[in-house]
């Protein structure tokens, strides 16, 4: 015991300058308790007083601990000497700064017993009576306390108590008001039923602490008091010599505190009370250890060690060469990775980096860096790591969603050019078979479905009246009305019908058009550079090559206004629309929108699209077919479509092209419009499969006429031969 520091001992008896109940208020300012609810409730006096002691530490580098200690006197008169034992008892929490401590008499209280109502409820205390009497006699006494009446606090809890003695918040109160219960009106401190009755408060809580968060920091809260009574006690018998009872009292607070800090680890002032009883019991490499695990939650608490005269500066200095072993490593380790972080990312910052490491400790670091300015460092550090770290993070992740996003970009553009080749291939009512052959369905006034003959087709499209085919050598065909409206053109490498005109693109780039012109809509003879054309009911559509769009015809319904049209790569002309295919592949439109038929602005990833009389047809990546406009007939119902690869809408129907040939469709039938359910191989004209064809009709026919010959008919018609002398087919005359 001769070794054991021996604290200055305040006489809460014989005191005469300072009276006992002045020098509690003063602590009572500052003990409180540690709640996660009250966790970032900063006590502000402390809070700015630690902000002044960080940044003039910092400011002026001090470099040695005497240097420093002298110092942090200078800045507040609560760190000066003259405080009594039982204030370094009590941690001397006026420095405790950043701890989440809330003020005794205020914050404190009022969670207390917002725990307790709470508690209240969870047991159903108060559907017992005597609970109820109990709980009315508690918040008298609640009351009293704070009004610093404590004889009559007492009163009311030894009554509360009486009703409910398994009531910890009673107890709690109860140990309170013996501590610290000295006013100009009485004297009731008593340590020895202070220490009784926390001990109650924690036996009685601890059930509801093992199931209720709020009950477990009440509970941590407790212990903390109690540890302070146990740790007061033997600050008592320290000065009355009493050894054996000294020993006990202070192994007792290490006990409380522990158990306090076990039940929340926000309690930092009991782990930081433990360390300094460890000291007092000689336990220096468990102070040590505590405290660095103090320190390190919080920082202010170099700050207390530092002014703290239970360490004296021999425990100081082994403490501050430990802790430095112990954080240097891990500090330098930050600031290596910083530097190495710095310059291995080339990628822009949101700031400038000469601002981000102009701070002084940073310039400066080193194993000689002092301890406060090494705590310092290790957030700064921190931040600033985790700074790069992001700012890297967030350009890999914006140069992984430019990459994603140009992958995405050229994996539609990839299937918008593969798609490209299978527009020309179905048309309202006609399809182009691979082989250049040619099937058509529905109504077939003046032949218009009469193909059966077409070969080397290479392009269809259907028109009001009429079915155009487009053939390998860039001539045309057509059946059905005037069916020799175009028949004289040459170099063709693309066609498209409307209502009544049809329209041609040439192979250098200029459009051709024959049919009606009433209003105009034939009238492409200036047009250059075109890559792409749509006939519409009365209006042509063209798209040049620089992605803009030209327009002719009627445009009563603003269909031909186009004119601010910019990145488009596909084009579509309706009954009185026009749709076009941006190359966001995004989709935009003008004209008559009465059914809705222009609504397309949430539609997203198209490839190809179909403007019909009063309906608009869009194909998507993956396979599927989006529709609006008017739905009459069914004619929009295409949302089970699966693997399209081309789409046609006319006028009431609308038509698809599968990936194994077969064409679905669907709308107004009455003349067999939809009945495509027997097409089969419809796609691209294939130059192998036609001239495959080419040589079985060529030999069908070499076996036919070898066939009609053996028959005696003629070999080039299979009719009946005649004449005297010469064998003349009476049918075709050879």
């Amino acid at each position: 015991m001769s070794n054991l520091p021996i604290p200055n001992y305040y006489d809460q008896y014989t005191a005469k300058e300072r009276s006992y109940v002045d020098y509690m208020g003063e602590i009572n300012k500052s003990i409180g308790y540690a709640i996660e609810k009250n966790a970032n409730n900063q006590i502000a006096t402390n809070a700015l007083f630690a902000g002044e002691i960080k940044q003039t530490l910092i400011s002026n580098q001090i470099a040695t601990e005497n240097a420093l200690y002298n110092h942090t006197q200078q800045i507040n008169g609560t760190l000066t000497t003259g405080f009594s034992g039982v204030s370094r008892q009590l941690g001397d929490m006026g420095s405790a700064m950043s701890t989440g401590l809330a003020l005794l008499n205020s914050t404190v209280q009022e969670s207390s017993k917002a725990i307790c109502s709470k508690l209240d409820a969870i047991n159903d205390t108060l559907k017992n009576p005597l609970y109820t009497e109990s709980r009315e006699l508690y918040n008298r006494a609640f009351q009293n306390y704070i009004k610093g009446l404590y004889e009559e606090a007492l009163e009311d809890l030894h009554g509360a108590i009486n009703k409910n003695k398994t009531d910890p918040f009673s107890h709690f109160l109860l140990g309170q008001t013996y501590l610290y219960g000295l006013s100009e009106f009485c004297n009731v401190i008593d340590l020895n039923a202070a220490i009784e009755a926390l001990r109650n408060a924690t036996k009685y809580i601890t059930h509801d602490a093992k199931t209720h968060k709020e009950a477990s920091l009440m509970a941590s809260e407790i212990w903390f008091y109690l540890g302070l009574a146990y740790q007061t006690k033997a600050n008592d018998d320290l000065h009355n010599s009493k050894k054996t009872d000294y020993e006990k009292n202070i192994n007792d607070a290490k006990v409380a505190y522990s158990k306090s800090w076990n039940y929340s680890n926000k309690m930092l002032e009991s782990l930081y009370n433990l360390a300094r009883c460890k000291i007092l019991t000689i336990d220096i490499d468990g102070s040590i250890k505590d405290l660095t695990e103090v320190i390190l939650t919080d920082h202010g608490y170099l700050i207390k060690i530092y002014t703290d005269s239970d360490f004296d500066n021999v425990f100081k200095n082994k403490f501050i060469n430990q802790f430095k072993k112990l954080l240097y490593p891990k500090t330098k380790d930050v600031f290596d990775r910083i530097n190495i972080k710095k310059n291995e990312f080339q990628g822009p910052y949101s700031v400038n980096l000469n601002q981000l490491f102009k701070n002084s400790i940073f310039n400066n670091f080193s194993e000689n860096t002092p301890p406060f300015d090494l705590l310092e460092a290790t957030n700064i550090f921190k931040n600033i790591l985790s700074f790069l770290e992001k700012e890297q993070m967030n350009h890999e992740e914006e140069q992984k969603k430019e990459r994603t996003k140009h992958e995405e970009k050229q994996k539609w553009q990839k299937r918008f050019e593969e798609q490209k080749k299978y527009n020309c291939c179905i048309g309202s009512t006609i399809g182009l078979k691979t082989d250049g052959t040619v099937v058509a369905t529905g109504w077939n006034s003046q032949g218009r479905c009469d193909t059966g003959d077409w070969r080397d087709i290479i392009a269809v499209s259907a028109g009001g009246d009429k079915n155009f085919g487009l053939t390998a050598d860039g001539t045309v065909v057509a059946v059905g009305r005037n069916d020799q409206c175009c028949c004289n053109w040459r170099n063709i490498i693309a066609i498209s019908a409307g209502y009544s005109h049809i329209v041609g693109l040439k192979t250098d780039g200029t459009v051709i058009a024959v049919g009606e012109n009433k209003d105009g809509q034939c009238n492409t003879g200036s047009w250059r550079d075109i890559i792409a054309i749509s006939a519409g009911h009365h209006h042509t559509v063209g798209l040049k090559t620089d992605g803009t769009v030209i327009a002719v015809g009627k445009n009563e319904n603003g269909q031909c206004n186009i004119g601010n049209w910019r990145d488009i790569i596909a084009i579509s002309a309706g009954g009185y629309h026009i749709v076009g295919l941006k190359a966001d592949s995004t989709v935009i439109a003008v004209g008559k929108n009465e059914n809705g038929q222009c609504n397309m602005g949430s539609w997203r990833e198209i490839i190809a699209i179909s403007a019909g009389y009063s309906h608009t047809v869009g194909l998507k990546t993956d396979g599927t077919v989006v529709a609006v406009g008017e739905n009459k007939d069914r004619r929009c119902d295409i949302g089970t479509w699966r693997n399209i690869i081309a789409i046609s809408a006319k006028r009431e129907w609308t038509v698809g092209l599968k990936e194994d040939g077969i064409v679905v469709a669907i709308g107004f039938n009455i003349n067999n419009e939809c009945n495509t359910g027997g097409w089969r191989n419809v796609g691209p004209y294939n130059k192998e499969q036609a001239l495959e064809l080419a040589r079985q009709e060529k030999q069908r026919r070499i076996e036919q006429s070898k066939n009609w010959q053996e028959q005696g008919l003629c070999p080039h018609c299979g009719g009946q031969l005649g004449g005297l002398f010469t064998k003349k087919c009476k049918s075709c005359g050879k």
